[in-house]
């Protein structure tokens, strides 16, 4: 996640987390009644390990009172595994011999899948496992005496024949046979294996259209430098506002499909949602004014651009963002600065973008159908709480508890990573993509200023007073 950054440049907005507020209070509620965002400490995200691969990310959107009680209760020990973006390095490690040693071994105790589980699914477990070894402990030395087996004998005569016959003959045990297990395992496994396929294959499609937001981003952001030439001042500005709103568009998008940004220490617990929305202003704020503040590039001006983003009325900001992009290519192509062919093309760019929006939003507002997950996970958790009768007369009382563990752990650990990547919007480094775009566009910049520095730089000097015009 860390990179080496350029002297004298800022890091990029889009790697800052927020910390907690000094105050005490919750750094979103803060900035929501008017705190300034300075006041919050930032911190880049760091991977687990040094040059690790993988970054923890334990946001804090819990709401609801109970969930936000377990969420500051383990929170902090638990979250959801992102996978930065690989380099060489990082795919060696991937790839090496050992991992299959190396995840069973002190790996294992840092697994969010097994942190995640501990309570309450795993919790639950290992108290049935518990009740059901010491009640069949108890039935067994209870049913050994003498005395037991002569009161259950006179019961039985004093009971009707056909009342009789379902009394036990031995200690009362609570076990279950395995066949049913055997049988319906099949089934669970089949319903958890498709979940899991569904979540993955969203997961994988989110990662496209993150693609190609980035990809036409980038090849538009060259066309606009290439195709709209720097003749005058205004043409100029239009350049550099042009990649301005490519840079702020990928944010808004960002902001659109998460709830917090990708600001990890956010924190919305007790927060109304005017608090929520006034607090993402704040952060949207924020990270636009990078992109909009007062630089020494040719034709920077100052815009009025991130304050209209956040207006009530505009309620879909990405979208917003596109069609202020769409009116300045309609305005250079009424200058006649584009010609009919490059006007086409960059719209047809713009409707690229739209439908990498339109793919994020559908992924993020469509989960997979629910009664199909409710039903999954009403299946997985009567068969793993039933387990542990089942697995008593197989291993014994010793066993019963690690094993039905240890197969629970196996089998809610497939329907918990299923899960996380439903919503693939909060397992993907999106501040890393929009960092990607964000350095593509400095590049394609500080290349093109190789080309027409010279011609930018006597287009954007402002003319000297009582200088004459030529006619």
């Amino acid at each position: 996640v860390t990179k080496a950054h350029l002297p004298g440049r800022m890091p990029p907005v889009s790697l800052l987390r927020r910390g907690p507020s000094p105050t005490g209070v919750s750094p979103l509620c803060a900035l929501a009644r008017g705190v300034s965002a300075d006041s919050v400490h930032r911190r880049q995200p760091q991977p687990d390990t040094p040059g690790g691969s993988r970054v923890t990310y334990r946001g804090g959107i819990s709401r609801s009172k109970g969930a936000e009680f377990m969420g500051r209760l383990l929170g902090r020990w638990r979250g959801t595994t992102i996978d930065v973006s690989f380099d060489h390095q990082k795919w060696s490690r991937h790839e090496e011999a050992s991992r299959h040693m190396r995840f069973w071994g002190p790996a294992v105790l840092h697994s969010q899948t097994l942190r995640r589980l501990l309570f309450p699914d795993l919790a639950l477990i290992a108290v049935v496992s518990a009740s059901v070894v010491a009640n069949n402990s108890y039935a067994v030395s209870l049913g050994t005496q003498p005395a037991s087996s002569a009161a259950m004998a006179r019961l039985a005569e004093t009971l009707p024949t056909w009342c009789a016959q379902f009394l036990p003959s031995g200690p009362l045990l609570m076990t279950l046979p395995t066949e049913p297990f055997a049988l319906s395992g099949f089934a669970l496994g089949l319903l958890v294996t498709f979940r899991t396929q569904a979540c993955h294959a969203r997961y994988s499609e989110a990662r496209l259209l993150w693609g190609d937001v980035i990809n036409v981003s980038r090849d538009l952001g060259s066309r606009i430098l290439c195709t709209v030439a720097p003749t005058d001042a205004r043409t100029v500005a239009e350049r550099e506002r042009a990649l301005r709103l490519l840079g702020t568009f990928v944010i808004t998008l960002k902001y659109h499909v998460t709830i917090d940004g990708c600001n990890e220490d956010v924190d919305i617990a007790g927060c109304t949602d005017s608090d929520i929305q006034g607090a993402k202003d704040a952060l949207l704020l924020d990270e636009c004014a990078c992109v909009w503040a007062p630089s020494s590039a040719p034709g920077a001006c100052a815009d009025d651009l991130p304050a209209r983003l956040v207006r009530a009325s505009v309620v879909h900001r990405p979208l917003f963002v596109l069609h202020e992009l769409g009116a300045l290519l309609q305005r250079l192509e009424q200058a006649g600065v584009l010609t009919d062919r490059e006007a086409v093309q960059l719209s047809e760019k713009l409707l690229a973008l739209t439908r990498a929006m339109g793919g994020c939003e559908r992924l993020f507002r469509t989960p997979i159908y629910t009664p199909y997950n409710h039903h999954t996970s009403r299946f997985l958790l009567l068969w793993t709480v039933s387990l542990p009768a089942a697995m008593y007369p197989v291993v014994g009382p010793l066993a019963t508890a690690p094993v039905s563990l240890l197969i629970a752990w196996m089998m809610l650990g497939i329907e918990d990573i299923g899960s996380r990547i439903e919503n693939p919007m909060d397992t993907l480094p999106l501040w890393q993509y929009v960092d990607a775009v964000h350095g593509s566009l400095a590049q394609l910049r500080a290349h093109d200023a190789e080309y027409h520095s010279p011609a930018i730089n006597k287009m954007a000097e402002p003319a000297p007073s009582g200088s004459a015009t030529s006619a």
